[in-house]
């Protein structure tokens, strides 16, 4: 059966709506019809009364947006609904991002009203997630950030083969700990996954928190606890040296 991921904003705004789900589907439409069937006002919330998908939601069946509610959906595919405004940014189309400093101060306030809660340590992921992990635990009041020192792509933006590991928290720093886990994007997803999965390897319970994350280009089967924007495009961050 397709696997569904929705949006923590449905979730909201829906009684009972689960974040990840499976529904007997072929098409998307039939997709929104089943979860309907399920949480009665899912398909109020994604689509008008022609019926079409709303302007303001965007569908991804296996990393490829439609805008079709008959897009036909196999067995075995990944659909992502997100809303077009996630925490207070939109969807940005293929292309460059260009974020300077006092947008990626906003993006962090975004951030932090998104994931306030109690944690009992951050896990800053090098190099990219370490500036914005800096300023998120500047708003959220957290002293306590440990450091996962990992690199998959190389300066040209090539990925590796797999994660290196250069170093990484001992086990005792986050065991049964409520480890809040940040980096700037979440691309293939493979960095953060890796992440996570050692953190829970670890008896930690880890939270993931991206400022961007792209779905089309996501690999793992995953998706963030929180992120602010959407997008299809190359994000390029004011600490980067223009990267």
């Amino acid at each position: 059966m397709p696997a569904v991921v929705l949006p923590r904003s449905l979730a909201a705004l829906v009684p009972g709506v689960e974040r990840r789900t499976t529904v007997e589907a072929a098409t998307v439409g039939e997709v929104i019809q089943r979860l309907d069937e399920r949480w009665p006002g899912v398909e109020d919330r994604l689509c008008d009364a022609g019926p079409s998908i709303r302007a303001y939601i965007n569908v991804y069946v296996d990393g490829e947006r439609t805008t079709r509610l008959d897009q036909p959906v196999s067995p075995d595919a990944v659909v992502h609904v997100i809303p077009a405004v996630a925490g207070g940014a939109g969807i940005v189309a293929t292309g460059r991002e260009i974020v300077d400093w006092a947008e990626l101060d906003r993006l962090v306030a975004v951030l932090a009203e998104q994931v306030r809660g109690e944690y009992d340590a951050m896990l800053a992921i090098t190099r990219g997630g370490m500036v914005p992990a800096g300023m998120l635990a500047y708003r959220l009041g957290i002293r306590d950030i440990l450091v996962a020192a990992v690199a998959f792509y190389d300066d040209t933006g090539a990925p590796g083969p797999a994660p290196t590991f250069f170093q990484f928290p001992s086990d005792p720093l986050l065991h049964g700990r409520r480890i809040l886990v940040v980096d700037e994007v979440w691309d293939s997803g493979t960095t953060i996954h890796a992440v996570t999965q050692r953190v829970r390897f670890a008896g930690g319970i880890p939270t993931t928190a991206v400022l961007h994350y792209k779905p089309a280009r996501s690999v793992v089967p995953a998706v963030p606890d929180h992120y602010v924007v959407a997008t299809d495009a190359w994000v390029v961050y004011p600490f980067k040296a223009g990267r």
